[in-house]
């Protein structure tokens, strides 16, 4: 099916089109202002791990953290659309992707009384959002109605640095990145996407065209569900 289809005396645009037309601007601004990296902030894990019997304390500080992919934002799956109450004003609601977005940090480890700095990099599959935006069918302006996160999914991750007596402690390693420092990733990836993402919409107008296709495909729905 074409992005634009005639029905009668209505010109439809499906609301895909709609996001795509709007992510293909706010791609372009990320990259022009230089947002496609971010400052993950520090934190410290604490673990423990049994070894020689005995059962030790460890701890884990990531610095200097930097996630580089926001501009791999996409759309995932269709748009739905719908009118915002009896205002001149329609929603789209779709969910949003990272793809193969990449994260590095520094580390200092202290385990059985040595100290280890290391590195930690990894590519995460995806992260999953979703995004409601409106944009008023009269002055084609758009709005930011609520943006969340949703799921972060597999991350492949890789220790250097622990040379060969603490080698054994990779997996621990690995286990607190996939099971505390993603949502520390994803929360603040979250955060800032969210800023960009108001900005954007605070700033800008949606396209004549895109604006009349939306109205067609409202209008249209009308007519073939009257009492809905």
């Amino acid at each position: 099916m074409s992005s634009t289809e005639s029905n009668q005396d209505h010109d439809i645009i499906v609301p895909g089109i709609i996001v795509d037309s709007a992510l293909f601007l706010i791609r372009q601004k990320i990259v022009a202002q230089g947002r496609d990296e971010i400052t993950l902030p520090p934190s410290t894990h604490e673990f423990s791990e049994k070894k020689l019997g005995i059962t030790w304390t460890g701890t884990l500080i990531l610095t200097n953290g930097k996630f580089v992919g926001l501009q791999t934002i996409q759309r995932v799956g269709d748009a739905k659309l719908s009118r915002v109450g009896d205002s001149r004003e329609v929603a789209i609601d779709i969910d949003l992707s990272l793809t193969e977005p990449t994260f590095s940090n520094d580390f200092h480890l202290t385990f059985m009384g040595r100290e280890k700095d290391g590195s930690i990099t990894g590519v995460i599959e995806r992260i999953l959002f979703n995004l409601i935006f409106a944009v008023d069918l009269t002055t084609q302006k758009m709005r930011m109605i609520d943006f969340k996160f949703k799921d972060i999914s597999s991350i492949s991750t890789q220790v250097d640095g622990l040379g060969t007596i603490l080698s054994f402690l990779t997996t621990k390693i690995v286990q607190i990145v996939l099971n505390q420092k993603k949502w520390d990733i994803a929360h603040t990836v979250e955060g800032k996407l969210k800023s960009i993402l108001t900005e954007f919409f605070a700033k800008r107008s949606m396209p004549g065209p895109i604006v009349a296709g939306a109205k067609g495909m409202l209008e249209a729905d009308a007519e073939h569900h009257p009492h809905s």
